[in-house]
């Protein structure tokens, strides 16, 4: 189980929200976490909406929030003993080759060159 993070809401559109959850409804496993407040993030938020579920859903759900531009924000809190990663957050993993006096540098599959 693990925290995919959380739809920040300013209000509570029932309609809306149904729409977002019933498109990865089909992983097994999920589970929400609905908070009135933002602890004083933005006041005109309402809302947090926490995602949990397992690792093997981790991508659709990030796919699938998106097709609907919902969009994943770091959550105020997480579970305790639960690991949180958004699946629509871009994590740099950058390696460097040399290649005929060019540095090329990777960052998920997307390349980079710059002359020396």
């Amino acid at each position: 189980m693990m925290c995919y993070g959380c739809l920040l809401l300013w209000k509570l559109d029932p309609a809306r929200l149904q729409a977002w959850l019933y498109n990865i409804s089909n992983i097994n496993g999920l589970d929400f976490s609905l908070v009135e407040g933002s602890s004083g993030v933005r006041e005109d938020i309402k809302y947090t909406l926490n995602i949990y579920g397992p690792e093997d859903g981790y991508d659709f759900v990030g796919r699938k929030l998106g097709d609907f531009r919902a969009f994943l924000q770091s959550p105020l809190y997480v579970r305790p003993g639960i690991i949180y990663q958004n699946p629509q957050m871009l994590f740099a993993t950058p390696y460097e080759i040399e290649a005929e006096g060019e540095e090329i540098v990777t960052w998920n599959d997307v390349d980079v060159t710059q002359s020396s």
